[in-house]
């Protein structure tokens, strides 16, 4: 069981200049994490690079892993450093996404810096899965309180508080983003409420 407070690194590779608001973005995400983690006893910091975003462009993932390993992560708390991010498909194969998994792999396999890897489940291939609000993660709740075998996945829900905090601040801190099919992602998307987690160690 994790302890109550998890000191953490958000790290994000672009400032999002695809459609030429790379200062908006970037500012956007600090108030972001301001929102989000406001009251926390967590100690959080933020990495920020500048790759070049875009639905077009694949990082290359060996760049990508050395930009960790040298600005990120700390080699003598080895132990302690496990890495979050998008599975090999990345949400709606976005490529950026897919270069991120592609590091996170090239790091694990490395045996070097990262010692587990957890993979957010895209759930690319099932588009109900992907877009039932909260209902499939209810169903998923009963499954799971009935079910003796054991995986190595993680299923985080947000409470009510919670999604009320994610939506505030999506309103208050990215209204660059803010566009009219946002607001139809939010309320459909299962990612709002629910997200699942797939745990990968060296």
């Amino acid at each position: 069981m994790l302890p109550e407070a998890v000191d953490f690194n958000v790290i994000c590779l672009s400032t999002g200049n695809a459609d030429s608001l790379g200062q908006t973005r970037e500012r956007e995400l600090k108030e972001s994490v301001g929102h989000l983690f406001a009251n926390s006893a967590r100690n959080v910091q933020l990495f920020q690079f500048d790759y070049t975003d875009g639905k077009n462009v694949t990082w290359d993932a060996e760049a990508v892993s050395s930009t960790l390993e040298n600005e990120v992560f700390l080699p003598q708390h080895k132990e302690e450093n496990v890495l979050l991010t998008f599975d090999p498909y990345g949400v709606s194969s976005h490529p950026n996404h897919i270069s991120c998994h592609d590091a996170a792999e090239m790091m694990l396999q490395s045996n070097g810096t990262v010692t587990s890897v957890i993979y957010l489940d895209s759930h690319s291939r099932n588009f109900v899965m992907k877009y039932s609000s909260f209902f499939w993660s209810l169903l998923k709740v009963l499954r799971n309180k009935f079910s003796s075998n054991y995986v190595k996945e993680i299923t985080l829900i947000s409470t009510y508080p919670q999604y009320l905090l994610s939506l505030a601040t999506m309103t208050n801190a990215h209204q660059s983003q803010l566009v009219w099919f946002r607001y139809g992602w939010w309320f459909f998307s299962s990612f709002v409420f629910s997200n699942d987690l797939k745990i990968v160690y060296s």
